[in-house]
């Protein structure tokens, strides 16, 4: 079922554009007409309803975020609201009844009890130690600062209620014992304003003499303060220290009592001041640990409350309950603190982009594709800055919660993100070639995200097996009907029939993918704070082990874990800390071992043939040269590359790199040559030989038949054969001596 606060049929819902009509869209010029069951249906309304889903998070700083600027905002309400409760209280005093005319009221506590002055003094030292205490715990809680703003906001709410309450309603003094100031007739602004100085400047209390004026009952400001500090120790400290929190607990009851034992309240001031503190406390929390709560509505009762607009500013970008994690608010010297270095590839540098572009000759500003798979990068970054005219990205395999930065990429056309932490589809719109998107295998639940996608009109294929989307039911007809423009849907053809199909159906189906993305995201907050909780405790029972990598490896992998992003950043983490230990390890228990020689030569002189940049080539033996065709890569800048031609080898180095053949003849260096292709990069070396190879040409017909008709006479074949008469010149005579330097070499 749906929450009760999501009105799927509300008549002050706007229109919903069809998915057959995006303007200036190609598909808009061909289908001028919607959809019948688009328009008119009953259920049209439900198709408008769109649930803000928190969009998917890099980390803990921008799920709970600082925000320092509203810190001090609700520190400047706390401050003016507790000087308009001193003013309240300036004025009252004036107006209370006199103590020698009107008695304290009757009380059934009060009138059992012996007033006691100590008492106030011992309260008001329970009072120091648990603020002091508040202090500290949210001084080094790692979100200090949101924690800070939800006090500062809550005691000033209570603050302004006080001083209503005291001021509508004045009661007698409740003790007969305690000093109150001698009153003024003629009240004065400035004496107002002097005696809440005075109050400011003490705090609020009377042990150090400052506050000497009477009537601030209804209600108790001291049990605001226990009450309050207690609820913020238990709410912000971890649930194992629960012995701290019934010390706690016994040191505000303790100090409640005190107040009434000292006659410095009314009972019925200490029961309101719980029950209004409590309350507070509570239904705030409760509001701010659960997102949807963040939705005003008419289902929605706790937003009718007259703060609740202060609530929605101050906790709008606060995600989920805060986890109970804790550092040092200052930097502390670094002999102090043992810190692994940072392992590149977290980050997307320039030094990363530059060491992934050598077939761009190192030149990022050219770049048409890009590769930055599996380097354990969280966040995209720099790269629509420096590499505008990028065609294909590839960061598959990284741990990106967001989709962001990528607005410069205006000719991108295939873009894969596949294996990350992406939980939204968002900022594509300005992508205006994307083609191609792959986010195969992220955490995708919010489907009507893909709305974003409907300005893509270039946008052909798109992948999303994997994602917890497509466990909905009619996913596919849904993604047809709002991306008409799409001609392949995880991997399968898209026909007309399919969009018609899809087309019938998709008011109702809407309707139901939205119920289903309110209840993934109620299961994805849970689910947040589950596995934190769980991070938490196999991190503290990781640490009790002893210091051996290989067990606490062991234990760590065969921990029970659920499939969500918090768990693979964890995994991620682990594995970088164990490639540090690892890389630690090698350089302390094992030197470094020497680099091997290269050897160029046999110890007789003879050269080696080799291959160290490991570069295809084609060696062709001509006659009269020899032929080398190397496979130099094709934006290799030239200047990285050396050719040296000797008698018995040639050699090219690139980039360092040796690349050197043995030639099994001599070879004229001199006449040598070398050129390279514009269009493949290829690298041509043509080298003459010192002595050519001769080849013996065969004898045309007409010049073999006379030859044969003049030795085929009678008597011609007698006696021995001269062998070398068959290489002599036709024109000779067959007697005639043969010159020996004529005769070609053996082949």
């Amino acid at each position: 079922e749906v929450p009760d606060s999501y009105d799927y049929n509300s008549p002050n819902a706007t229109n919903h554009p069809s998915a057959y009509t995006h303007p200036g869209s190609p598909y808009h010029q061909q289908n001028h007409q919607q959809p019948p069951s688009d328009t008119g249906s009953p259920s049209s309304d439900a198709v408008m309803i769109k649930i803000d889903t928190p969009s998917p998070l890099r980390d803990d700083q921008q799920r709970y975020p600082k925000e320092i600027g509203k810190t001090l905002l609700a520190l400047i309400f706390l401050a003016l609201n507790f000087f308009l409760a001193t003013v309240s209280l300036s004025l009252v005093h004036d107006r209370v009844p006199d103590r020698d005319l009107y008695g304290p009221l009757p009380d059934a506590f009060l009138d059992r009890v012996q007033a006691q002055d100590w008492a106030l003094d011992v309260s008001e030292i329970l009072i120091m130690v648990v603020v002091n205490s508040c202090v500290l715990l949210i001084t080094f809680h790692k979100h200090r600062f949101i924690v800070m703003r939800r006090v500062f906001l809550l005691l000033s709410i209570l603050y302004m209620m006080r001083s209503l309450t005291m001021y509508v309603t004045v009661l007698p003094v409740s003790s007969r014992t305690y000093y109150c100031s001698p009153k003024s007739n003629a009240s004065s602004a400035g004496v107002i304003v002097k005696r809440a100085f005075q109050l400011i400047s003490g705090m609020g209390l009377s042990i150090n003499g400052k506050q000497i004026y009477c009537g601030d009952y209804i209600y108790s400001g001291h049990t605001v303060t226990l009450v309050l500090g207690y609820l913020v120790i238990s709410e912000y400290s971890p649930k194992r220290f629960w012995p701290i929190h019934w010390i706690y607990w016994l040191a505000s009851t303790t100090g409640v009592v005190m107040v009434l034992v000292a006659h410095g309240h009314y009972t019925v001031d200490v029961l309101i001041a719980y029950y209004v503190t409590t309350r507070l406390f509570w239904t705030y929390h409760t509001l701010a640990n659960n997102s949807l709560l963040l939705k005003q509505n008419g289902n929605n009762y706790i937003g009718r409350e007259w703060w609740y607009w202060g609530f929605r500013y101050f906790e709008r970008n606060v995600r989920g309950p805060i986890p109970l994690q804790y550092d040092c608010p200052l930097s502390l010297p670094a002999s102090w603190t043992k810190k692994s270095p940072k392992l590149p590839g977290r980050e997307i540098t320039e030094q990363l982009i530059r060491k992934k572009s050598e077939h761009n000759e190192l030149i990022i500003g050219t770049l048409e594709e890009l590769s930055l798979h599996q380097e354990d990068i969280e966040r995209i970054e720099h790269i629509g800055h420096w590499c505008r005219d990028l065609r294909i990205l590839l960061l598959q395999s990284n741990l990106i919660p967001k989709l962001e930065n990528l607005n410069r990429l205006k000719k991108l056309e295939y873009l894969n993100v596949a294996i990350n932490n992406i939980e939204r589809i968002e900022n594509l719109e300005a992508l205006e070639a994307l083609q191609k998107l792959d986010l195969t295998l992220n955490f995708i639940g919010e489907l009507t995200s893909i709305e974003s996608l409907r300005a893509n009109y270039n946008l052909r294929e798109l992948f999303l097996t994997g994602n917890p989307c497509t466990d909905y039911p009619g996913y596919r007809e849904y993604v047809i009907t709002v991306l008409p423009q799409l001609a392949h849907l995880d991997g399968k053809e898209i026909t007309r029939s399919d969009r018609l199909l899809a087309a019938k159906t998709f008011a109702s189906l809407r309707e139901r993918i939205v119920q289903l993305e309110a209840l993934h995201k109620i299961e994805r907050d849970e689910q947040r704070s589950r596995v934190q909780q769980s991070i938490a405790e196999q991190e503290e029972s990781m640490r009790n082990l002893p210091d051996d990598d290989e067990r606490k490896a062991t234990t760590f992998w065969q921990q029970k874990s659920e499939h969500c992003p918090e768990t693979r950043i964890q995994m991620a983490k682990f594995s970088r800390r164990a490639k540090e230990s690892a890389t630690a390890g090698k350089g302390v228990d094992r030197p470094e071992e020497p680099k091997r020689n290269r050897r160029l030569f046999a110890e007789c002189g003879r050269p080696y043939s080799l291959n160290e940049p490991r570069l295809s080539f084609e060696f062709h033996d001509e006659p009269d040269q020899f032929e080398l065709d190397l496979h130099v890569y094709k934006y290799l800048d030239t200047s990285l590359v050396e050719v040296d031609a000797q008698p018995y080898y040639v050699r090219v180095t690139v980039k360092g790199k040796v690349f050197q053949l043995a030639l099994k003849q001599e070879i004229q260096p001199d006449r040598s040559s070398c050129q390279r292709s514009q269009t493949t990069g290829h690298m041509l070396i043509v080298m003459p030989k010192l002595i050519p190879e001769r080849i013996v040409k065969p004898l045309d017909e007409k010049r073999a038949g006379s030859s044969l008709n003049r030795n085929s006479g009678p008597g011609k074949l007698k006696g021995t054969v001269d062998i070398r008469s068959i290489c002599s010149d036709s024109s000779k005579s067959i007697g005639a001596p043969i010159n020996e330097n004529e005769l070609p070499d053996l082949i």
